[in-house]
């Protein structure tokens, strides 16, 4: 079997701002936020 490599792709600029009550994200909270949202577009290169 092939080698499969996952391409993630999002601006992280998009990201920053983000948040609930004035308070912004951390890392972690952005990468669970782009997981719950999950993709419409796969890639197996």
């Amino acid at each position: 079997m092939g080698k499969y490599h996952l391409h993630v792709q999002q601006s992280w600029w998009a990201m920053s701002g983000l948040g609930v009550n004035g308070k912004e994200w951390s890392t972690e909270e952005r990468f669970e936020k782009i997981a719950e949202a999950g993709s419409g577009c796969h890639s197996i290169a």
